[in-house]
């Protein structure tokens, strides 16, 4: 095992890059880790402003490239050059998993996302773009006046009503110090350039997962995206956006079956 401040690398074998959600850490992923320990070199990676790593240090510019060039930095270190691998992402890091892909196609082996939420590609004039700007709204207003309120608002938008106030003190303590990051990566998502012509190129096959019970906005992606990528499964879990977490072992037993498949033929 080697911890590095910022990402972790676990393992032997084929690569497989980890990207969490926003709000989170390289820390979520530690139980597909450990599933795949034994068969795979796992680097798990704290996104920008996430884990070990630091706030970005021009947020009036941030964009997703921000976030490509620190994955790809960790890769130099980490994998040979041309090296394949597989990835996996999760909401925010699933939508970067995405750009990541169409930057460096001949390299990714596999993708498996589990709701990317690439808000550019909703309709500007529709219901699921709405309630999703409506909540940016919210937390930016919030955050001015009370960085905990503004962490409730978002925990519970994405785990259900009350799923904030349940969680122990120190767990709270935890959220309320990544807000500032959340909406940098809304400003980044948001102002996303890829279109939907880029992802009918992707000519990999695609595993996509969604929860049962996910809210509007991560649906309609889900669905506009399974409509647009040529080569896609689609999968469905019970649990809402945060299955990966809530129902990790549903989720994983998916990703465990894409990366080997040999095993369950």
């Amino acid at each position: 095992m080697d911890t590095t401040p910022g990402y972790s690398v676990i393992g032997h074998g084929p690569v497989a890059v980890l990207l969490h959600s926003s709000m989170s850490s390289k820390e979520q992923w530690n139980p597909l880790i450990q599933l795949l320990r034994h068969k795979f070199k796992t680097i798990a990676i704290d996104l920008a402003g996430y884990g070990d790593n630091e706030l970005p240090l021009s947020p009036q510019t941030f964009s997703t490239e921000d976030e490509i060039n620190l994955i790809e930095g960790i890769l130099a270190k980490e994998t040979e050059t041309n090296e394949q691998f597989h990835l996996i992402g999760h909401s925010y890091g699933g939508a970067i998993a995405l750009k990541l892909l169409l930057k460096i196609l001949s390299r990714v082996k596999t993708l498996t996302v589990f709701e990317p939420v690439a808000f550019h590609l909703l309709p500007t004039d529709g219901s699921a773009r709405n309630e999703i700007t409506a909540i940016v709204d919210q937390l930016t207003s919030a955050l001015k006046k009370n960085r905990t309120y503004a962490t409730q608002l978002f925990i519970n938008y994405w785990s259900g009503k009350g799923t904030f106030e349940k969680l122990a003190p120190n767990n709270q303590t935890i959220f309320i110090q990544y807000i500032d990051k959340v909406l940098l990566d809304f400003q980044a998502l948001f102002n996303e350039s890829l279109t939907l012509e880029d992802y009918s190129k992707i000519n990999i096959p695609i595993c996509m997962i969604k929860g049962e019970q996910s809210p509007l906005s991560s649906l309609q992606i889900f669905q506009i995206l399974a409509q647009t990528i040529p080569d896609r499964s689609i999968h469905s879990v019970p649990g809402g956006h945060m299955s990966p977490i809530t129902h990790f072992k549903k989720v994983n037993k998916i990703i465990e079956k894409i990366l080997t498949p040999q095993v369950f033929e």
